[in-house]
This record gives structure tokens, C-alpha cells and sequence, in this order.
């Protein structure tokens, strides 16, 4: 995944859909009704961003982070994942790739 092409003024949404694996189906849609979703993006070991997403639709498992300007300082090669907190249960996706062409 690329972000960030060109500095910017204004802000934009990164959607993503959580998906967890099932034994029987191979990999379906999570409902993260209810969940507090944090994007947690790392360059090595540098933590660019741990903020919070919103939920588009919980039951289709529809997330969202509003990237702003200044998230990102610098580019290169990153990480992320996505923590999906309720209650007592934590759940990280697995970690992915994240190319950011250019700072904002």
C-alpha cells in the first residue's frame, strides 16, 4: 500500500475491512461493532502513528483512519497494523506494508 503522494493541506481517509480467518470459510469479514480501533503505523522502530480510526460499519467490518498532514515525516518504507480492543480482548492484524512516497 502507498500513502502520501504529494504534501497536502487537508486531510483523507484510509479505509480498510478486518478480516479474521475461519477454519471452514478461509478468511471473512470481522464485526468490529463495539471495538476501539487504533492504527499503529512503525518505520523500524520509530512509531509514526498510533491513532484512533472510526467505524464506517461495524457488522461489514469497515474502518477508517483520517490521515492528516504531518502524520507522516518521512519517507520510505514502513509497517502497520490495526488493534481492535473490547473488554478485556485485544486482537493485532497481521503487520503490512506501507510505502510512504513522499512526507506530509
Amino acid at each position: 500500500m502507498t500513502w502520501a503522494t504529494k504534501k497536502f493541506s487537508r486531510s483523507f481517509n484510509q479505509f480498510f475491512t478486518i478480516k479474521e480467518y475461519d477454519d471452514v470459510s478461509g478468511y471473512v469479514v470481522k464485526n468490529v461493532s463495539g471495538y476501539t480501533v487504533t492504527l499503529k503505523a512503525k518505520m523500524n522502530t520509530t512509531l509514526l502513528i498510533s491513532g484512533a480510526c472510526s467505524i464506517a460499519s461495524g457488522s461489514l467490518g469497515y474502518i477508517y483512519y483520517t490521515v492528516n498532514s504531518g502524520d507522516f515525516p518521512y519517507t520510505g518504507k514502513a509497517n502497520y497494523e490495526i488493534e481492535l480492543v473490547k473488554g478485556n480482548e485485544r486482537i493485532l492484524t497481521e503487520t503490512y506494508p506501507l510505502h510512504i512516497g513522499r512526507s506530509i
